[in-house]
């Protein structure tokens, strides 16, 4: 039997015995996760840095298709005003897109209509998970994304979407952010399009901070492996 049989299963027998249904999860004002990312194109490493106050969400990328292409990493900043701004460090180059929307909110899973419990009791990994799905994708009968959340604390372990995309969370901290230097647009960034020789965006110390985690996580799966 499938995860998502069993978490259904499961599900239908908390229903049937009375027990209480979870609520979709609530996210921090901030936090930060680290993610492995499967597409179509290759695997990725994403850092995501969200901040709700501060009406900015930012994702730092790098993976095999990014430097096949040679752009090394990509920064993929979002605004609450609409506007993306997608720039590689080394190559200087920018892109802005309007989005014509702004950030998820924290509820975003509760807000109607709210994210429907389709599994629990769900194994990923070592986590039991409550399995979600929300928004309604191209294809009939496929949701958005499938969301997978720890049964006790509601802390995100996989994000599932329609496209075969899929981020694996390696890390959550909630109330993680990024020195404020990284928030800043880079000067070839200002204009939107094109490139010029300007400073890199992301900081020397800021690159060190990205470089530490990725140390920390690493050493964390070493340990876990050497003790399977």
């Amino acid at each position: 039997m499938g995860a998502r049989a069993t978490g259904v299963v499961a599900l239908a027998w908390a229903v049937t015995a009375g027990v209480a249904a979870p609520e979709p999860p609530l996210w921090p004002d901030r936090f930060h996760v680290m993610s492995a990312q499967t597409t179509p194109g290759g695997k990725d490493v994403v850092h995501l840095f969200y901040d709700w106050p501060g009406g900015r969400n930012l994702n730092v990328i790098t993976g095999q298709a990014l430097e096949r292409a040679g752009k090394g990493t990509l920064w993929d900043f979002e605004r609450q005003d609409g506007l993306t701004f997608y720039y590689t460090p080394r190559t200087r180059e920018c892109r802005t897109i309007d989005m014509k929307y702004g950030l998820l909110p924290p509820t975003w899973l509760r807000d109607k209509p709210a994210a429907e419990l389709v599994g629990q009791g769900v194994t990923v990994g070592p986590f039991r998970c409550n399995v979600w799905t929300k928004g309604e994708s191209d294809t009939p009968g496929v949701p958005f994304i499938t969301y997978y959340a720890e049964e006790q604390t509601d802390r995100p372990v996989r994000w599932a979407f329609y496209t075969g995309q899929e981020l694996d969370i390696i890390m959550y901290a909630a109330g993680e952010t990024l020195p404020e230097v990284e928030w800043q647009l880079p000067p070839y960034c200002q204009g939107g399009m094109g490139a010029a020789p300007a400073t890199p965006a992301g900081s020397s110390a800021g690159q060190a901070l990205l470089d530490a985690w990725h140390a920390r996580i690493a050493a964390t799966l070493d340990q876990a492996a050497g003790a399977r």
